[in-house]
């Protein structure tokens, strides 16, 4: 027999044991929970307003301001994504998942409210900030919560739930639409009621901040990239500008929508060479 050739006794020694499932108690399974209850109301939100959207702009009379009405959302959870990931580098994950939710929860309770345009605007335009983080941390904190191996599982579970809401969405939307639409934004309360009680109680991952660990608020503040987001959320506000009132508020080779468009790219530029040198 060759010395090249492995015995039998050596092929069951290479065979690696088998993986065993790490204990996940309480704290981990209430924090999940919590994890995906946030997944299915941030995206029942979003499928649930877009078809009561006509509704609500008659009721409050915001025909003139409807750009804003569907779009403040948008805005708002888009251009604030990079910050709180930076937010939950340096003070943990803990705090910026909780705020974002009573952010959420603020601006949620202040849209169902509105008797007027700009009341909306101004809830959406907090719930959308609000959900900006919510958006970020909910893929960060499952990835904290979870070894590599199971990550994609883990988040499947976690995301199925938005399926599940984009698919009761419209119906509900529809039906609550021609009751009373305050509904829409009022049931969303005590499900975050109940997932942000959930995360003060079972809450406890790493903080993700190691480098940062009993250093002063100041000094963490200071590890945040201010130059970039100066220069990443304008840009990007003055861009989603252009694109969401462009061929309908003004004319796409009008100034109004030419300028912002214009300060947007090129900011979005300096925020790219910004990052390259930044150290």
């Amino acid at each position: 027999m060759s010395s090249e050739t492995p015995t039998k006794a050596q092929d069951v020694q290479d065979i690696p044991p088998p993986a065993i499932p790490p204990h996940r108690g309480v704290k981990f399974w209430g924090t999940f929970a919590c994890l995906c209850l946030l997944a299915f109301i941030s995206a029942l939100d979003v499928s649930v307003i877009s078809i009561a959207l006509p509704t609500i702009t008659a009721d409050i009379g915001g025909a003139r301001k409807y750009v804003w009405i569907a779009n403040s959302f948008v805005i708002a959870s888009s251009v604030l994504q990079p910050l709180f990931g930076q937010l939950a580098n340096v003070f943990g994950r803990r705090a910026p998942l909780i705020s974002s939710v009573l952010a959420f929860a603020l601006g949620t309770g202040i849209a169902g409210g509105a008797h007027t345009a700009n009341m909306f605007i101004a809830g959406r335009t907090i719930q959308g900030a609000g959900a900006g983080g919510v958006y970020v941390l909910l893929d960060i904190v499952c990835c904290d919560l979870v070894p590599l191996r199971e990550r994609g599982k883990f988040l499947g579970l976690m995301f199925a739930w938005s399926g599940v809401a984009a698919g009761l969405g419209p119906p509900i939307g529809g039906a609550l639409a021609q009751a009373d639409w305050r509904w829409i934004f009022w049931m969303q309360l005590p499900i975050c009621g109940l997932a942000l009680g959930g995360l003060l109680v079972f809450m406890q991952v790493g903080n993700g901040a190691g480098m940062t660990r009993g250093m002063s608020v100041k000094a963490k503040l200071g590890r945040l990239d201010v130059v970039g987001n100066l220069i990443f959320t304008p840009s990007m506000i003055f861009l989603l500008l252009g694109l969401v009132q462009g061929g309908i508020q003004h004319p796409w080779g009008s100034w109004r929508i030419v300028v912002p468009m214009v300060l947007g790219i090129v900011g979005w530029m300096c925020f790219h060479v910004q990052q390259f040198f930044v150290k």
